[in-house]
């Protein structure tokens, strides 16, 4: 009897652990602050708006604006030697992300565009 209690003991806590990494967080998000170049970043949260606000508080300057969220997938911010941004979220890795954040700075204007921040949410 009590190799079977354990049995449903380990059973059940299975459950619950695999339950909490759903609920666990997959998305994140990325701000901007155009007055003084500064970003933040989130990843891990429950909720888009968590993962905005977060980002934003990050970024910490009061005009801080959220240019991206993603759920599940890596997000990037580029900007050009110009000042254009181009940003995207939503790919599966971090490399796809920057390119697509670059290649969005330059459809935008941008001239010598780079990732200058990236963040990944993976659940």
């Amino acid at each position: 009897m009590g190799r079977r209690n354990l049995f449903f003991c380990l059973l059940a806590l299975t459950l619950i652990f695999s339950s909490v990494s759903v609920w666990a967080g997959g998305y994140g998000a990325i701000a901007y602050s155009a007055e003084t170049n500064t970003w933040g970043y989130s990843y891990g949260y429950g909720s888009r708006d968590e993962a905005i606000a977060s980002a934003e508080m990050r970024c910490g300057k009061p005009d801080c604006v959220w240019k991206t969220w993603f759920r599940n997938g890596c997000g990037s911010l580029a900007k050009g030697s110009n000042g254009i941004l181009g940003w995207d979220g939503g790919y599966k890795t971090r490399s796809e992300a920057e390119d697509a954040a670059t290649r969005a700075c330059r459809r935008n204007g941008g001239e010598n565009c780079e990732a200058i921040c990236w963040a990944c949410s993976h659940n």
